[in-house]
């Protein structure tokens, strides 16, 4: 739906905000926030007292989640600390990309005002509802960004600054509150609709896992003779098929190839854990990190043609084992720290270990094999004792490029159906904007 202009509009006296419309004024923050402050200092617990209390990431998703809240003892409680309806969270101290994030609280369930966050006040003059669409919104994410002062590791904005920033909305609350319930609709429609187009992405990728399990333990033959494997967890598999181990099939060897550069180590080109977790092949296209390492770390660790490369490390443990299959001999690249190489044997082709390590009865070996507690990892011994399937090298072949073909068609999907997604909420953040900022006249498509 394409929305009209304001019948009139008047010089802001701004030039950064331009002309505004008739009925519209620009304000200082601090004129249209009968208070703006800072939320107790009391010690934040981890476990459930009476009192929850707002951390930074009570806020971060854009509406206040319970489910991130600390608590304080009933002791630490101030009647001014207690969250009121309308009470708009502002982060004041956060890095560069989250300051600036707020959310509304409307709510029944007691909240108290915790620290870093401030807490904005607002005269029975300003919606709420229109203000924080404001915050929200691009012009002030700008503003911000003018403001902030930066430290080593955040950003943090001064209120005396924050209460100094120009904004322009209408005078009359009741217009306000129309462009709100506007907003309210137009933005609820619009997150159906992502919300659909998520839930299609998941099916897809679901469709793919399937579609490679599927390949990978029972074949192309849907009529192909069975026969036990002789272990329980897997089953049955194709006549012809056998059940081995990784070690009997391939090598494996872990890099000890760090990112630190030395004067005496030779120059190369470094297949970092990022290339490998985000990318299911790898080529010469990408963009590698430069690094050194010695003559004898280049013979053991230069990527070639039909290698496998996995992740050995993560931050859970069913996030594990990822793997890239090598498309060419990679001349100068060699494999990095935290991951391992597959070198698969003359009976093996290399990627249909790739496909096989995606098979999630396969990767489930892993992710039971991993230990650690705040960081998990795989030992060698994991890799080289997990049972993989053997068809026949002809067979593995097939199966691969079966599975290339599929999944290039089920990813295209996935990225036009993201794209789409993308193009939806750009289309909700400019709406948004031209809202609030009286660029469309809204007022006549919905009723208060």
């Amino acid at each position: 739906m394409k929305h009209k202009p304001y019948p009139k509009y008047k010089p802001s006296g701004i030039d950064w905000i331009g002309d505004i419309p008739e009925g519209w004024g620009s304000f200082q923050l601090r004129r249209c926030v009968q208070q703006i402050n800072n939320g107790t200092t009391a010690t934040q617990l981890d476990y459930v007292t009476e009192f929850p209390v707002t951390r930074i990431e009570t806020i971060s998703s854009g509406s206040i989640n319970f489910e991130k809240v600390g608590y304080i003892e009933e002791a630490d409680v101030k009647k001014k600390d207690i969250l009121s309806n309308g009470d708009i969270l502002l982060s004041h101290i956060n890095s560069l990309v989250y300051v600036g994030n707020c959310a509304i609280y409307n709510d029944h369930r007691t909240l108290v005002h915790g620290m870093n966050l401030l807490r904005l006040i607002l005269p029975k003059c300003i919606s709420s509802e229109f203000l924080i669409y404001y915050l929200k919104g691009s012009v002030f994410k700008n503003q911000i960004q003018s403001i902030a002062k930066h430290a080593i590791n955040q950003v943090s904005l001064p209120i005396s600054a924050l209460k100094s920033l120009l904004i322009a909305i209408p005078n009359k609350k009741e217009e306000q509150e129309k462009i709100a319930n506007f907003l309210d609709q137009k933005t609820a429609q619009i997150d159906d609709l992502i919300q659909k187009k998520e839930e299609m992405v998941k099916l897809l990728k679901e469709k793919r896992a399937a579609v490679i399990n599927q390949a990978v333990t029972k074949g192309l033959d849907p009529n192909a003779k069975m026969k036990p494997s002789g272990i329980d967890w897997i089953g049955d598999i194709p006549g012809g098929w056998d059940v081995r181990r990784l070690k009997f099939i391939a090598s494996t060897k872990f890099s000890n190839v760090d990112k630190h550069a030395k004067e005496e180590e030779q120059p190369v080109s470094l297949c970092n854990y990022v290339d490998v977790y985000y990318n299911d092949f790898i080529d010469s296209n990408m963009d590698f990190m430069q690094a050194t390492a010695t003559n004898d770390e280049i013979r053991k660790f230069a990527l070639n043609k039909g290698d496998v490369i996995v992740t050995k490390d993560s931050e859970s443990w069913d996030d594990i084992a990822i793997p890239a299959y090598v498309k060419e001999d990679m001349h100068g690249v060699l494999c990095g720290y935290h991951l391992a190489i597959i070198q698969a044997n003359q009976n093996i082709c290399g990627e249909y270990i790739f496909w096989s390590f995606l098979s999630q009865i396969i990767n489930y070996q892993f992710q039971v094999s991993a230990t650690g507690v705040t960081r998990y990892g795989l030992g060698k011994g994991a890799l080289d004792n997990a049972m993989f399937f053997a068809p026949s090298k002809k067979e593995q072949h097939k199966i691969a490029n079966y599975l290339y073909q599929k999944t290039t068609e089920i990813d295209g999907l996935i990225q036009k159906i993201e794209s789409a997604i993308d193009k939806l909420r750009e289309y909700r953040s400019s709406l948004i904007t031209a809202a609030v900022t009286g660029k469309i006249d809204v007022r006549g498509a919905v009723k208060c």
